[in-house]
């Protein structure tokens, strides 16, 4: 019985996993306006501002106050104002600020 029912569930998960084929893919033509196709301009990149595209002034104004109140952004902004500083104390220039404690050498009892 056991046997059976291990063939069985075997059997649904196989015929599970097998799909019927789906319909046959056709040409789909859609009809554009002429402005819209081959743009001999068209560089393949979005514009860093986007959405001014749309020439909508709240749409700008709530994408606007959201990139100023992005917490995200605004620490990343800081790490890249501190990260010329930061090279400088990984070379040493600035060893005197990460560490100030005096040290006891094993030598000095």
């Amino acid at each position: 019985m056991v046997r059976f029912i291990f063939t069985f569930a075997t059997v649904l998960l196989v015929a599970g996993c097998a799909s019927a084929p789906g319909p046959s893919t056709q040409d789909i033509t859609a009809n554009l306006p002429a402005q819209w196709s081959n743009a001999p301009d068209a560089s393949g990149k979005a514009p860093t501002f986007w959405w001014q595209n749309f020439q909508d002034e709240a749409l700008s104004e709530a994408i606007g106050q959201s990139l100023d109140a992005n917490p995200n952004l605004n620490a990343a902004a800081a790490r890249l104002a501190r990260a010329p500083h930061a090279d400088e104390l990984l070379r040493g220039g600035g060893a005197h600020l990460l560490d100030a404690a005096p040290r006891q050498r094993v030598g000095d009892r």
